[in-house]
């Protein structure tokens, strides 16, 4: 029973870092991204995930996307554990995040995370553009500064969108990805794979698959790169991400979309 609680509880665990695998975004190649037709999220975007731990339900993570004024975005993260982790390791995340909108740059100026099965901890990170500093907090406490955060540098869910939001993946490429995530200001590596195709709960798509390699995280002491499959077109959805856990892997794959663009999807 011990054995089996504590491969549970393992599982639970890595609910939220598969989710913030898929999360973190794979690739920041800088904000300079040029005008024109909308790649990447639009506006009322909303996209849902199964998570599965050695092909055993695991989780479940819904993420939307809005602008509710020209210049201003707004990212809504939920992350929930269920089936036999639910029960061992209970895990319920909610995340805020809000920013700048220039066009398709996005550069975050807020972020809160509520991790309510967790006696409710709250983290907040408030990104000061003009002193190139972040200030963060956990549960209203003393605030730490980390500083020398360059304008490029997002948290890694608002690193996703505008990774999603890049003109052109070429295959062969490696692109650095500068994050800050919790207490740390790193540079992790994505390189891009050859188009491929991929059947997916809700059907068969054309993807761009890329491998995310993370350096010095907390979270990830991953066996192999993180993978990730985007749909190759102008939206490029997350239809699956797969990672190495230390007891077997991880996998989340898109089960139902919204796209913000008229176009739904639902293979529930």
């Amino acid at each position: 029973m011990n054995s089996h609680r504590m491969r549970s509880k393992g599982a639970g665990r890595s609910v939220r870092r598969l989710m913030l695998a898929l999360l973190f975004g794979w690739i920041l190649p800088g904000l300079a991204l040029a005008q024109g037709p909308v790649r990447g999220a639009a506006h009322g975007e909303m996209l849902t995930y199964n998570i599965h731990w050695v092909g055993v339900p695991a989780g479940r993570a819904l993420m939307r996307f809005y602008t509710p004024a020209q210049d201003v975005f707004r990212i809504e993260v939920e992350i929930e554990s269920t089936g036999a982790a639910g029960f061992f390791y209970p895990l319920l995340d909610r995340i805020a995040i809000t920013g700048a909108r220039d066009g398709q740059k996005l550069q975050t100026l807020h972020y809160e995370k509520l991790q309510v099965k967790e006696k409710g901890r709250f983290t907040e990170q408030v990104f000061d553009r003009d002193k190139g500093v972040v200030i963060r907090a956990l549960n209203h406490g003393k605030p730490e500064v980390l500083k020398q955060v360059g304008p490029e540098v997002n948290e890694p869910i608002t690193a996703l969108y505008v990774a999603r939001a890049r003109e052109a993946f070429s295959a062969g490429e490696e692109i650095e990805i500068p994050v800050v995530n919790g207490q740390q200001n790193y540079v992790g590596r994505m390189v891009v794979h050859p188009r491929e195709e991929l059947e997916t709960p809700l059907g068969r798509f054309a993807v761009i698959p890329v491998s995310v390699h993370l350096k010095k995280s907390e979270l990830f002491k991953q066996e192999r790169a993180i993978q990730v499959w985007f749909t190759d077109d102008e939206r490029r959805l997350p239809v699956r991400v797969e990672t190495d856990v230390r007891i077997g892997f991880m996998a989340a794959d898109l089960i139902a979309f919204d796209d913000g663009r008229g176009h739904k999807r639902d293979s529930r």
